[in-house]
């Protein structure tokens, strides 16, 4: 088989745009992931302020910041396994799914 200027191009473009498009999705996962953190963060602070000016019980600030950072931790955990794990090395929004899985058995319906 001989590769022309042509498809060579063709092939060319068509990866790059699925580079393109990992990328993009990519920066738009990280991007999710550090506005959770800005958030979180700034609900700490504002709870860090009642709490120093006594509106907020000790055991309630410490339990409500665990919560939120648990939260956190857990999205980061569970986007990076998502990533290396499941999602398709060369498409974004693709899944990888194992090969020797069973196929489900078709259902006859008419008799």
């Amino acid at each position: 088989m001989t590769v022309t200027k042509q498809s060579y191009n063709a092939d060319l473009a068509k990866r790059q745009n699925e580079i393109n498009q990992w990328d993009a999705g990519n920066k738009l996962d990280t991007l999710f992931v550090y506005q959770q953190i800005l958030i979180v963060l700034c609900a700490i602070i504002i709870m860090t302020y009642l709490f120093k000016r006594g509106f907020l019980s000790s055991t309630a600030f410490w339990s409500l910041t665990a919560i939120l950072v648990l939260i956190v931790v857990f999205t980061i955990v569970n986007r990076a396994q998502y990533t290396y794990l499941i999602r398709d090395t060369r498409y974004w929004d693709k899944r990888q799914f194992p090969v020797n899985m069973t196929p489900i058995p078709s259902v006859k319906i008419c008799p």
